[in-house]
């Protein structure tokens, strides 16, 4: 008799494999009895076995009856199956429609009169039994090859006796684990989203776990689904009947090689809690590791909220006045809020919470946080942001590593910390001029030295509000070479050109250029913002601002002016001026004064 390995693999080698007679370890998902067209026929039941992986239809034998009446052998029940019987052929007498069980897990069947010859040489009528549909014709051929599968000897053991090993999660790196269980927090959820294949049809559901050592996905399949409805994010579990596969981008969410599969058989189990496993798990950083990432970068924070700003309210497109309140339409309308972390690096950092976080840290300042998945920004300096369903928002007081935060915090949080804003990253958008300015000087005496008409640019620091009025434009279409920030020329559809590289692309970069009225109470100067300080206002939004700036919407126009209106105030500005000459087809030379704003921070904020 072959032994497999209980569970994995069980099920694929049955239905692919021409052996008899051999033992192997599945969990019963469903128990149907067969429908009887006599009164003299016996009791038959379909029973749904699964491997973790797979599973399949088979027919127990009358002389297991017993297993099922008794409840020995029930739903959920792991059983050890024993002489397995594959009849390879078989000869149709006739055939009836019928319908067996739930068609969303029971497809469609045909009812078969049938003799059998299998390979015990075992020959006789095998009475009435379901095949999946098969069109026959009529009259029906002889000798159809058809495996059919009947269960001659079981035992029923229940899934919770049996002898699983505990794993972390960082050692499960193969498909072929089997009879182990996980002890894990629940990291994250998705929704319930249906699911319509060849084979069927149900539900999925997406889920990250995670212990001291790592973290992965799960996916939960129909009737598992429904058994994770109790169990809460943040809570400890343990896991049960999993099935383990390469990880697949479009149902994991972690950089684990692969993921757990659930299917009816599974089993949550709540544990304890004893804070041996991370509220949280991640690569976490300091505040002022933010500072050396780029573009493309994400990272792991956990800190202490230092004050959380208001939410930045923009009107709901579909909004009509006339049909909602200005109450109903701000509620509505939150887009994203503005908070500030700080850790034991002694820096606070900016972050930008969206929806559905947005609401998550409103009225949480003083708490001790662990945010994992925050995605690198540049608003007002190097600063992070959340990403649409990736970022996870933990506070948890009873955690030790919030414990000691809170403990640390209490002791330093009149400390002088160093917010990162205005700075320039390691990694990328570094503003033109870096070079601390020599002076800080009013509007009116920048213009009476005459600094702009200097041959070499003179940085200098003006405080004073800034305001961005009716602008013809903010970004523009450049060069792909991010180095280079010339303006591209399009020559046809996915055809660009550079005439300072000399050089074509597909697609051209979107790179601020944005009009800046600078006003301190001595005068007025109108300034011009690049793509690094472009960024410190307003982030990575440049798409979103060129659709909204050609829009005729109304709607379209008041966001935009929130946008404005959100950026504008007092700040600490480093400018440089110069003098750019031209001559005109007439033979004239015309020279024209330019600003150019380098570096942007608000007034008060510590540098």
């Amino acid at each position: 008799m072959t032994r497999l390995p209980p569970s994995i693999g069980a099920v694929e080698t049955m239905i692919l494999g021409q052996v008899n007679d051999f033992s192997c370890q599945v969990q019963v998902l469903k128990i149907t009895p067969a429908k009887r067209h006599l009164d003299c026929e016996p009791d038959r039941y379909f029973v749904e076995l699964s491997d973790s992986d797979r599973f399949f239809t088979a027919i127990l034998d009358t002389s297991l009856n017993h297993l099922v009446t008794s409840d020995e052998v029930k739903t959920n029940s792991v059983v050890r199956i024993e002489d397995f019987i594959i009849i390879l052929k078989m000869r149709v007498l006739h055939q009836e429609d019928d319908i067996v069980g739930d068609p969303s897990v029971f497809s469609t069947r045909v009812l078969v009169h049938a003799l059998c010859d299998d390979h015990s040489n075992r020959k006789g009528r095998i009475g009435d039994v379901y095949f999946e549909r098969l069109d026959y014709g009529d009259p029906p051929p002889e000798n159809i090859p058809i495996f059919y599968r009947r269960i001659q000897k079981a035992t029923g053991k229940h899934a919770s006796d049996l002898n699983s090993r505990y794993i972390e999660i960082a050692d499960i790196n193969s498909e072929s684990l089997a009879n182990f269980y996980v002890i894990a927090r629940l990291s994250k959820r998705s929704e319930k989203t249906p699911y319509f294949t060849d084979s069927g049809s149900g539900i999925r559901q997406l889920f990250v776990i995670h212990d001291a050592s790592g973290d992965m996905g799960i996916v939960a399949w129909n009737a598992a689904v429904e058994k994770a409805d109790d169990m809460e994010v943040g809570k400890v579990y343990a896991f049960y009947n999993a099935g383990v596969l390469r990880a697949k981008d479009k149902y994991n969410s972690t950089t684990h090689p692969y993921q757990l599969t659930f299917n009816a058989n599974a089993q949550f189990q709540p544990v304890d809690d004893d804070h041996t496993i991370p509220c949280l798990w991640g690569s976490f950083v300091d505040v002022a590791h933010v500072t050396l990432m780029g573009e493309g970068d994400m990272c792991d924070i956990r800190g202490i909220i230092v004050s959380v700003g208001e939410p930045i309210k923009f009107k709901p497109k579909n909004a009509d006045d006339d049909d909602a309140g200005q109450d109903e339409k701000t509620e509505q309308a939150c887009a994203f809020i503005e908070f500030f972390v700080a850790d034991y690096s002694g820096a606070i950092g900016r972050i930008v919470a969206f929806e559905p976080y947005l609401h998550q840290v409103v009225g949480q300042a003083g708490r001790a946080v662990s945010i994992r998945r925050l995605k690198w920004d540049y608003r007002h300096g190097p600063s992070l942001m959340t990403k649409s369903k990736a970022t996870n928002i933990v506070f948890d007081d009873e955690d030790p590593d919030h414990i000691a935060l809170l403990d640390w915090w209490e002791e330093n949080k009149n400390a002088r910390f160093r917010l990162l804003s205005g700075q320039s990253t390691a990694a990328s958008n570094q503003p033109t001029n870096t070079t601390a300015p020599v002076s800080e000087m009013t509007i009116a005496d920048a213009l009476k030295d005459g600094l702009v008409k200097l041959d070499t640019p003179h940085p200098i620091i003006i405080v004073g509000e800034i305001e961005i009025q009716s602008p013809k434009e903010l970004c523009y279409q450049a060069c792909c070479d991010p180095k280079c920030n010339k303006r591209a020329r399009k020559i046809q559809d996915r055809v660009w050109s550079c005439a300072s590289c000399n050089t074509t692309f597909p697609k051209p970069r979107l790179v601020y250029n944005i009009p800046i009225t600078v006003n301190d109470g001595t005068g007025v100067l109108k300034c011009t913002a690049f793509d690094a300080v472009g960024r410190q206002l307003f982030g990575d939004n440049t798409a979103t601002l060129q659709r909204l700036l050609r829009s005729d919407s109304l709607a379209d126009g008041e966001e935009l002016n929130q946008y404005l209106q959100h950026v504008a105030g007092k700040y600490r500005i480093t400018v440089e001026g110069s003098t750019s000459s031209f001559h005109l087809s007439s033979g004239e030379t015309v020279s024209r004064e330019n600003w150019v704003i380098t570096r942007l921070i608000p007034d008060g904020a510590a540098v």
